[in-house]
């Protein structure tokens, strides 16, 4: 007699012998006889808690699994399917592979650690769901423009991400493409996204906001940002290397992006969201002929000001340094 709302179980014509046996073990284990009874039962019936549990880490990860496939497609030139990614992590034969994306099979550590660096996911987030997909760090650049240039452009710089954390050999990548992701908001908050290869990429999120409504703090940055942005054209119009976009995305999207949640390169292939802005928030003669967002003429006047003025101001003291010493 079985009494499951309750969750009490009445055993009738128990054998002697199996009454006796519980005992004996309860004694041995300093236990009463229905504590013991119920860890009998419990050690009884845990191979199928076992599979139980099993299966839905099997399930866990090949939704993980199917996700990222799903990602890739996004943007890939062509369909992605499992048995690509059986051949990018080295397996000699696609069908484990499968099975593993319908939950017939689990993947080792290893395994699922090998997929994440191919496909730019998250290691932890793949191998125990923790956390969000899609890599993020926190950036603050430097006001130098020099020193922000050579972080913008450096594909093995010993600050990137763990790539143990992200899946991304990132010390040995080379950079192929940097995109500059703008919030179509008012605050216009900006992050920066570094692309290693066709699949790995790592999210940069910045305190800057590109918008004319920003106090002093904020103006000062943005005209070291255009600082930046000039010389960093400087130096791509000689080289031609990375590739270098900037987007403006819907505030939703953007959230996507800077939480994780997104795959930033299924950004880049949607060229709704594409606006040379990175190429014209500096350029005089440029940004005055576009009109990106609501307040880009006066964000850029604003900027062309303070850049014209700190020249001047140099320029005065250079020359006032140069009559001190023909005086002298």
């Amino acid at each position: 007699m079985i009494g499951i709302a309750t969750s009490k179980i009445l055993v009738r014509n128990l054998a002697p012998e199996v009454l006796q046996a519980l005992e004996l073990m309860a004694n041995s284990s300093d236990r009463s006889l229905e504590a013991e009874a119920r860890v009998a039962l419990r050690a009884w019936v845990q191979p199928v808690l076992f599979r139980g549990e099993k299966s839905v880490r099997r399930v866990e990860v090949a939704q993980r699994l199917h996700r990222t496939l799903d990602d890739i497609n996004q943007f890939a030139h062509k369909r992605w399917k499992p048995s690509h990614i059986a051949q990018g992590i080295g397996e000699a034969h696609a069908e484990q592979v499968e099975e593993w994306f319908v939950s017939r099979g689990e993947p080792s550590f290893d395994q699922l650690a090998r997929i994440a660096a191919f496909t730019g996911v998250r290691q932890a987030w793949l191998q125990h769901g923790e956390g969000a997909p899609y890599p993020v760090e926190n950036i603050r650049l430097s006001e130098n423009p020099t020193t922000a240039v050579q972080w913008l452009l450096n594909g093995s710089d010993s600050n990137e991400s763990d790539p143990v954390e992200t899946g991304c050999a990132l010390k040995e990548a080379k950079l192929e493409r940097l995109i500059f992701v703008r919030a179509a908001s008012e605050e216009g908050q900006l992050a920066i996204v570094k692309q290693w290869d066709s699949y790995r990429s790592t999210t940069y999120t910045t305190p800057l906001h590109v918008s004319h409504r920003i106090g002093a703090g904020g103006e000062r940055q943005l005209v070291a940002l255009a600082g930046t942005l000039e010389l960093l054209y400087q130096r791509f119009a000689k080289a031609q290397t990375p590739t270098i976009k900037s987007l403006i995305v819907p505030v939703s999207e953007f959230s996507g992006l800077v939480d994780g949640k997104s795959n930033p390169l299924a950004f880049h292939s949607r060229s709704e969201f594409e606006r040379p802005w990175w190429e014209d928030l500096w350029d005089r003669k440029m940004s005055s002929q576009q009109d990106y967002w609501p307040g880009w003429k006066s964000l850029t006047d604003q900027i062309q000001r303070i850049r014209i003025s700190e020249s001047q101001s140099v320029g005065g003291a250079g020359q006032a340094a140069s009559e001190l010493a023909a005086k002298a």
